[in-house]
C-alpha cells in the first residue's frame, strides 16, 4: 500500500491551496470534513436549470457534493452534483479521467439526457450518473470511506445522492437526468436535442426538429421550406406568413398590388385597376361618368378617358353667346341678333336652346361673335351672319338654322372662329377664310376671301389650329407656328414684325395644342402650358408684367395639362383634370369670387374641384362642363351664362341645360 506520508507531500505540493490534515492515516479534503472553505475549496449550491435546485453543497463525512443543476468551479476533486473519488475522477455527464495522485472535474448534463459516465477508482471500476441512478456494472465502486450500491452514491462518512427531478418554468429539468424546456433543450456538457437551437458546454450537441412544425418564421409547404414574406411562384397573391399558417399559403388582402398594372382580387391577379378602394376589371365603365374606363393600361388608381368617345358636353364661347354639344346635336344661349343661336329665330336667349337640324353627328363647334359653325361627320354647318362668310356667295343676309358650307363637305377635323376670321383642318391642311387686313389668313395676301384658302407650308399635318383677333395659329407635325398681327410679340418669333405667313414660334417643338386672345396665344407644350404677347392683365401667367416675345412657363402648370383656352385677356386651363384659370378678372370671369382682381397665377375656380372635360372663355366669361353638367361665371349679358337670367356671376352658376 502506498505510503501515506508520501502521498500528502505529494497532494500539498499538487494543491496548494487545499489544506491537509492527517485524520486515521489518510490524507483528507478540509472541505469534506465539516470545515469552513474558502477560494478553490468553496463548493457552489447549485439549482436547477430553471427550476428549484434537488439538493445544495453539503459535506458529509469525507465527500462534498454540489447542488443539483447548478455548477461548482473549481480544477481539483470537486464535482457538481456528482462524487469525489479517491486518486480517480468525478463528473456530470461526461468522462474525466484521472492520474495518480490527482483528481479531475467535468463539468456534466444540465438540463439534457445525460450520458452514462465510468469513473474508476485505484482499479475498480463503477457506472454512475449524477442526478440520476448510479449502478455497478460486473463489481461494485469502492470509494473511500465507504461503498456504493446500485442507485446511488456513497462518500466517506455517511451516504448522498442527488438522483430525483426538479421541475422548471416548462419542463422538467435534472442534473445528469432528461429535462425538458419550453423553446427546447439546454445541455452543459452532455448531450441534447433541441428545438429551434443548441446550447451546450463542455460536451456534446446536436440539433434537430423536436417539435412537429417548422421553425419559427419559416414555412413548409409541400415539402419545401419558404421564408417569411415568401411569394407563392404559382400565385403572386399568396406568400408565407408564419404568424398565419406555417402550412399553408396566406393570402394577400383585397387590391393588393401583384405585379405591373395588376391587383388581387377574390385570391387571383389580374390586370386592373384599384379606384377609391374598390377593385375595378379592365374596361370597366365609371358608374359616375360613361366617358371613362377601367384601363390598366393607362392609369391604375383613377378612371381614364375613353379613347375617341366625347366626354361631357363640348363648349365653346363668343363674346356674345355661347354653345355645348349635347347627346350629339348643339344647345346654345345668349345673344341672338344674327340668329347665331341657330333655333331659327333672332331672339336672346337667357336658357340653352337646341340648334334645329343637327341631331347627331357632331364633333366640334366654335363661335363667333355673330355666327356659329360646327362639325358635322366631317362637313361644316355655320348658321348667324353674314351668311356670305360661309356660303362663298355675295349674300348680305343671315341664316337662323344651320346650312352646309359648300367648300368644307368632308374631311375637317378642326375648326376655329376670331373676330372677323375664320379658320379649319381640312384633310390634314390648315385653311383660313375672312378678314386678312392683318394678313391672319396667313396666304401671304392682305385680301379679304369668303372662301377658305390654303396657309403655305401647313398643307399636311396639321392637327390642331386658332384663329383670334387679327392673329392666328396651328400645331403642325413639325412644328408649332403663327402668322398675322404681331404688335405685341403674339406671333412668339422673338420679334414685333407682322407676318403674313406662317413662322415658327421659338423652341416649341412638341406642342400639342394652341389658342390665341386678343394680342396673346398660349400653347400646350409636352404637357405644359406655355403663353406669350401682351401681358396688360396677368394673361400670360408668368411671374412678372409686361410683353413677352417668346414663350413664357405658366406658373404651376409644367405637367398635366389637358386642354387650354383664351379669352380675350384671360385663361383657363384643365391640368390634372381639374380647372384652373389667369389673368383677367374685371367680371369675374375666372371664376375664384374674387373679381375684379386679376390673377397672374392660376386660381382654382370655386367649388369646381371634380373633373373638369371642355373649358370655352369668352370677352368676359368662362364656362365649364363638369361630367354632364355645365357651368358658367362672369359677365351675363344677354343670357350668355345659361342660368335663365341675365345677372352676372363671380363664382360659376349652373347652366339650364334641355333635356331631349
Amino acid at each position: 500500500m502506498r505510503n501515506p506520508r508520501k502521498s500528502c507531500k505529494i497532494a500539498r505540493k499538487m494543491a496548494t491551496r487545499v489544506k491537509v490534515m492527517w485524520l486515521c492515516g489518510v490524507c483528507v479534503l478540509l472541505g469534506a470534513c465539516g470545515g469552513s472553505t474558502t477560494g478553490a475549496e468553496r463548493s457552489v449550491a447549485g439549482s436547477s436549470g430553471g427550476g428549484t435546485p434537488s439538493s445544495t453543497s453539503s459535506e458529509i463525512g469525507g465527500t462534498k457534493s454540489g447542488g443539483a443543476g447548478g455548477t461548482i468551479s473549481s480544477s481539483d476533486a470537486k464535482a457538481a452534483g456528482g462524487q469525489i473519488l479517491a486518486g480517480g475522477a468525478a463528473q456530470v455527464g461526461g468522462t474525466g479521467s484521472s492520474s495518480s495522485g490527482s483528481s479531475a472535474m467535468s463539468v456534466g448534463g444540465q438540463g439534457g439526457a445525460s450520458t452514462v459516465v465510468t469513473a474508476t477508482s485505484g482499479g475498480t471500476t463503477g457506472v454512475a450518473s449524477s442526478g440520476g441512478t448510479a449502478t455497478s456494472t460486473n463489481s461494485t465502486a469502492t470509494y473511500v470511506g465507504g461503498t456504493t450500491g446500485n442507485g446511488g452514491s456513497s462518500s466517506a462518512g455517511g451516504v448522498k445522492t442527488q438522483g430525483g427531478t426538479s421541475s422548471s418554468a416548462g419542463g422538467v429539468s435534472t442534473q445528469g437526468g432528461t429535462s425538458s424546456s419550453a423553446g427546447g433543450v439546454s445541455t452543459q456538457g452532455g448531450t441534447s436535442s433541441s428545438a429551434g437551437g443548441v446550447s451546450t458546454q463542455g460536451g456534446t450537441s446536436s440539433t434537430s426538429s423536436a417539435a412537429t412544425g417548422p421553425a419559427l418564421g419559416n414555412c413548409i409547404l409541400s415539402g419545401i421550406g419558404y421564408i417569411a414574406n415568401t411569394v407563392n411562384p404559382a400565385n403572386p397573391c399568396e406568400t408565407c406568413q408564419p404568424a398565419v399558417s406555417t402550412t399553408s399559403w396566406s393570402p394577400l388582402g383585397e387590391g393588393a398590388s401583384c405585379g405591373y398594372s395588376s391587383f388581387c382580387h377574390a385570391g387571383a391577379c389580374s390586370q386592373s385597376c384599384w379606384i377609391d378602394s374598390i377593385y375595378r376589371e379592365a374596361g370597366e365603365v365609371n358608374p359616375a361618368n360613361a366617358c371613362e374606363i377601367c384601363d390598366p393600361k393607362a392609369l391604375t388608381g383613377t378612371w381614364s378617358k375613353v379613347p375617341g368617345k366625347r366626354c361631357g358636353p363640348e363648349l365653346a364661347a363668343s363674346p356674345f353667346h355661347t354653345c355645348a354639344i349635347v347627346d350629339g346635336g348643339v344647345q346654345c344661349w345668349g345673344r341672338n341678333s344674327a340668329g347665331q343661336l341657330g333655333n331659327g329665330t333672332t331672339s336672346d336667349s337667357a336658357s340653352p336652346v337646341w340648334v334645329s337640324g343637327i341631331t347627331t353627328g357632331v364633333t366640334a363647334i366654335a363661335a363667333g361673335p355673330y355666327y356659329t359653325c360646327a362639325i358635322v361627320s366631317g362637313a361644316v354647318y355655320c348658321w348667324g351672319g353674314p351668311e356670305f362668310l360661309y356660303t362663298g356667295t355675295a349674300s348680305t343676309s343671315y341664316s337662323a338654322v344651320p346650312v352646309p358650307v359648300p367648300t368644307l363637305t368632308s374631311g375637317v377635323t378642326a375648326l376655329s372662329i376670331g373676330a372677323r376670321h375664320a379658320c379649319f383642318v381640312v384633310d390634314g391642311a390648315a385653311k383660313c377664310w375672312g378678314d386678312n387686313s392683318y394678313g391672319q389668313l396667313g396666304d401671304g395676301a392682305y385680301a379679304f376671301s369668303s372662301q377658305p384658302v390654303q396657309v403655305p407650308g401647313l398643307e399636311k399635318g396639321v392637327t390642331a389650329i386658332a384663329a383670334g383677333v387679327r392673329h392666328s395659329c396651328a400645331v403642325s407635325s413639325a412644328s408649332l407656328k403663327c402668322w398675322g398681327d404681331n404688335l405685341y410679340g403674339e406671333l412668339g418669333n422673338n420679334s414685333t414684325t407682322s407676318s403674313s405667313r406662317p413662322v415658327n414660334v421659338s423652341e416649341q417643338s412638341g406642342a400639342t395644342a394652341v389658342v390665341v386672345g386678343d394680342q396673346h396665344s398660349c400653347a400646350i407644350v409636352k404637357g405644359a402650358a406655355r403663353c406669350w404677347g401682351r401681358d396688360a392683365e396677368a394673361q400670360l401667367g408668368g411671374s412678372g408684367s409686361g410683353t413677352k416675345h417668346v414663350p413664357q412657363q405658366v406658373q404651376g402648370m409644367t405637367s398635366g395639362v389637358t386642354a387650354i383656352s383664351a379669352g380675350m385677356n384671360h385663361n383657363c386651363a384643365i391640368v390634372h383634370d381639374v380647372v384652373k384659370c389667369w389673368g383677367a378678372n374685371t367680371n369675374g370671369q375666372l371664376g375664384n369670387g374674387f373679381a375684379p382682381l386679376p390673377s397672374p397665377a392660376p386660381a382654382s375656380v370655386y367649388n369646381l374641384s371634380t373633373v373638369t372635360t371642355s373649358i370655352a372663355t369668352g370677352d368676359s366669361h368662362s364656362c365649364f362642363a363638369v361630367n354632364q353638367a355645365v357651368y358658367c361665371t362672369g359677365f351675363n349679358d344677354f343670357g350668355k351664362l345659361g342660368s335663365g337670367n341675365t345677372t352676372g356671376s363671380t363664382i360659376p352658376v349652373a347652366v339650364q341645360l334641355q333635356v331631349r
